[in-house]
């Protein structure tokens, strides 16, 4: 099985292209959730710190990623 962590050049901006895609698709914020966790542990992505209404993940190219529950989901690029 290809392992798609290794081809992927900017895994944090990856991540967020597919949760704007499943957005456009009209996904409930559940599911965007749900498959947002999935895309990240699928590409090695680790958490480093959470809240309450955020958590912040890392990867092992150096980009960072924040998931924001409350009020709405948010994905976002962090530089």
């Amino acid at each position: 099985m290809l392992d798609m962590g290794k081809h992927i050049k900017n895994k944090a901006q990856w991540v967020k292209g597919e949760f704007d895609d499943k957005v456009k698709a009209g996904f409930s914020a559940s599911q965007l959730y749900r498959d947002t966790i999935e895309t990240i542990a699928f590409i090695g992505g680790k958490l480093g710190a959470a809240t309450d209404k955020a958590m912040f993940y890392y990867f092992s190219d150096g980009t960072k990623l924040k998931i924001t529950s409350s009020p709405s989901i948010k994905c976002e690029v962090i530089e």
